[in-house]
């Protein structure tokens, strides 16, 4: 069977797939990571996975996601 981790991958990866379905630009791909930056912890490894596959869908380039960090961790 499958196990916890491997079914809240799926999960995730089924979540980020239409979430990135909704970025029509770059701009809207970068709100839509800031957004999710803010709603979850990133100091928890699954949540920090889901952010690393976020960026991927969304393809956003290392800077921008380093800038978001830094963004969010500023107005935090």
């Amino acid at each position: 069977g499958i196990d916890r981790q491997q079914r809240r991958r799926k999960i995730s990866a089924a979540i980020s797939g239409e979430v990135a379905a909704a970025a029509t630009s770059p701009e809207i791909a970068a709100e839509i990571y800031a957004a999710s930056l803010l709603a979850i912890d990133p100091d928890n490894a699954a949540e920090r996975g889901y952010l690393t596959m976020l960026a991927a869908r969304l393809k956003l380039d290392d800077k921008l996601v380093a800038h978001l960090h830094d963004s969010v961790a500023r107005s935090s």
